[in-house]
């Protein structure tokens, strides 16, 4: 007798779906603190081949909320400054994807409004903040990427509208030639504390110069404006990397500079370095790394000096995600220094974003943290602003 053993084998066939969900947007990298009335965060998730999606956060900070039509929405708060990570899952049941990134938010966080307080208190005791000619912001760095324009639209910025407040009053100079006279300058408001433009060793503000020269001659520029400033804005990078500085020596060119103002109870304003179009000296792969890796240092640095620092990297990336722009070649003149051009924005345009260029983006977020050190009570307002800053930071 012979046993037949019969095996039967069902064979199940796994049909791929037809599609793959895909996220085709890029996010917004940048949120200002505190504003939910004219510069709420915003990204609208858009996707492709996908059926009855669902959208969720693996990893979102506090209070961010992401819509059923994928509309993420964030009024970040001051304790939310510097980097906030972000996870975003769609899913369809049969298909998923996910887009992980980081937002930076423009803010005073505590700690940094108790330093500049403290900062500020010191400044006042030395040159009292009655004193409008003292009350001055000076500008550190290549001055081909901002030269004299950096005072000219920080006041036209600030001046226009929609909703910037507080006002802020005051003339770029373009030398020390009379702002410091007290003579001519007594009770004129539009010749009050900001010198911009000159180059040379002595203003920090000259073409083609790497940190290192900041470092060497922050001290002298710091006495020839004044006798002292209330404030200096500090951008290096792009010729850094042109010249393959290391990340540890640029930063610690950076911290000098830093600690060189601090101890003269100057609050030092930091920026972070926008990636240039491909190509050059200056578009070169290992520059373009060395800005990314510049851009992470300085906000640690900030960070550990407890000192302000508005991300004009991420501000930059996110007009091109959004669209605003096209490239970067858009924002500058020659692919490396910071562009701006008069043009009137657009009835309504937010100007975070606005077309005309990078140091828009620039100005606008200085314009914003100088509000921010008003509000928040860690920088103090000279007695003979108060009639022309009606509007205040919420």
């Amino acid at each position: 007798m012979t046993l037949r053993v019969i095996f039967f084998i069902t064979l199940i066939i796994v049909t791929p779906p037809l599609y793959a969900v895909q996220i085709t947007s890029e996010p917004n990298l940048v949120a200002l603190a505190a504003r939910p009335f004219d510069h709420p965060y915003e990204y609208q998730v858009l996707i492709k081949d996908a059926k009855n999606p669902i959208y969720r956060f693996d990893e979102a900070p506090q209070g961010m909320t992401i819509s059923s039509s994928g509309l993420i929405k964030w009024v970040p708060d001051h304790s939310q400054t510097f980097k906030n990570s972000v996870s975003i899952r769609v899913t369809d049941g049969l298909d998923e994807v996910t887009q992980t990134f980081t937002v930076f938010v423009n803010g005073i966080n505590q700690a940094q409004q108790d330093h500049i307080l403290a900062l500020n208190t010191q400044f006042n005791l030395d040159h009292t903040n009655e004193h409008i000619n003292q009350n001055l912001m000076i500008y550190i760095g290549d001055s081909q990427s901002y030269q004299h324009l950096w005072g000219n639209s920080l006041f036209s910025g600030s001046m226009t509208e929609p909703h910037h407040h507080p006002r802020m009053w005051g003339y770029p100079h373009l030398s020390n030639h009379d702002i410091c006279d007290d003579v001519l300058n007594e009770g004129n408001l539009s010749q009050s504390w900001l010198r911009g433009g000159v180059k040379g060793d002595g203003h920090v503000n000259q073409s083609s110069m790497k940190a290192s020269w900041g470092r060497d001659n922050v001290v002298s520029a710091w006495e020839a404006n004044c006798g002292g400033a209330a404030w200096a804005t500090v951008f290096f990078g792009h010729n850094d990397g042109r010249d393959g500085v290391d990340v540890a020596t640029y930063i610690a060119n950076i911290e000098a500079i830093v600690d060189s103002l601090l101890v003269r109870n100057t609050i030092p304003i930091l920026f972070t370095v926008p990636t240039t179009v491909a190509g050059g000296k200056w578009g070169s792969a290992t520059a373009h790394a060395l800005y990314a890796e510049y851009s992470d240092s300085l906000i640690s640095l900030a960070q550990r000096k407890n000192v302000p620092i508005i991300d004009l990297r991420s501000g930059v990336q996110s007009a091109i995600n959004l669209g605003i722009v096209a490239n970067i070649n858009e924002m500058l003149n020659d692919d490396v220094h910071i562009r701006y051009d008069r043009k009137s924005p657009s009835e309504g345009e937010n100007l975070l974003h606005n077309r005309n260029g990078a140091l828009n983006i620039a100005m606008h977020n200085l314009v914003h943290m100088i509000g921010y050190m008003f509000d928040t009570g860690c920088k103090t307002k000279p007695a003979i602003y108060e009639s022309h800053i009606t509007d205040k930071y919420r």
